[in-house]
């Protein structure tokens, strides 16, 4: 009787080691895969917040939407550049726009 005893314990003991083991495994996971998913997201905000003029120039089909985007490249990590960017290919005509209202009027 006492060496079944013994067992259930050790068995129990070795049980709840393994159980704790396991949650500790999941609570790390889910802290690594919830830091990279927000790290991957950050990125891919700041991605698109970097590279909007340079979109918006190639949308608006911008005749210098090759200056555009060498400025925005080199210069757009400095807050002026990425403003300068940006005023450069909201300026000037909306070649896109005016291909529309050809062909539509």
């Amino acid at each position: 009787m006492e060496s079944l005893k013994s067992e259930t314990v050790s068995d129990l003991k070795f049980f709840t080691r393994r159980y704790r083991d396991r949650v500790i495994l999941q609570a790390n996971t889910r802290e690594i895969f919830m830091s990279n998913t927000e790290g991957i997201i950050a990125s891919l905000v700041i991605g698109a917040v970097y590279f909007f003029p340079m979109a918006i120039a190639f949308w608006r089909d911008h005749p210098s939407k090759g200056g555009i985007t060498v400025l925005n490249l080199i210069f757009g990590w400095t807050v002026l550049g990425w403003f300068g960017a940006l005023i450069w290919a909201f300026s000037g005509p909306n070649v896109r726009a005016q291909r529309s209202r050809a062909v539509s009027g």
